[in-house]
């Protein structure tokens, strides 16, 4: 068995609902990541992480070679998103459709998901800390991109 591990933050404006995303994934020997502005909003920060976890899941499956029975260990900062993920314990549809979605494609891996909570923003500089500070960075920067976006339309209208 293999594994293949997922970091992902997210950057939630809560006055526009603007949101960025980063993910980070690896496995032994490869690595992909991306961030990306999102094109819609969102009503929470929790949303907005649940969907850059969710994301994150589904990109390593597109970008990161896998075999039935191997896992995703499931790193992030925000229990919300894992719970939602992991036990489907999700707090709004959107969320639910997701983790559907995550879950189905998952299951048709045929691996398996093991959930990890990371602290976030501790300070220190091992591996994990700079991954994590790396997706928040991304994630903030794609944030503000998204906000503007947002800004420019409402002004338009």
């Amino acid at each position: 068995m293999n594994y293949i591990t997922i970091f992902a933050d997210a950057s939630f404006d809560d006055r526009t609902g603007a949101a960025g995303i980063a993910v980070w994934a690896r496995t032994s020997d490869k690595f992909h990541k991306m961030s990306k502005a999102l094109t819609f909003t969102l009503a929470t920060s929790g949303e907005a992480e649940t969907f850059a976890l969710g994301i994150g899941i589904l990109e390593a499956l597109v970008h990161l070679p896998h075999a039935p029975g191997d896992a995703l260990s499931v790193q992030s900062d925000c229990e919300h998103a894992l719970r939602c993920l992991i036990l489907l314990q999700c707090s709004t549809e959107i969320e639910s459709a997701l983790a559907d979605h995550v879950r189905d494609a998952v299951y048709h891996a045929q691996m398996s998901m093991v959930p990890k909570h990371v602290k976030g923003h501790t300070g220190k500089s091992d591996a994990r800390s700079w991954v994590n500070n790396w997706c928040d960075r991304a994630a903030r920067a794609k944030m503000r991109i998204a906000r503007n976006r947002i800004q420019k339309e409402l002004e338009a209208q």
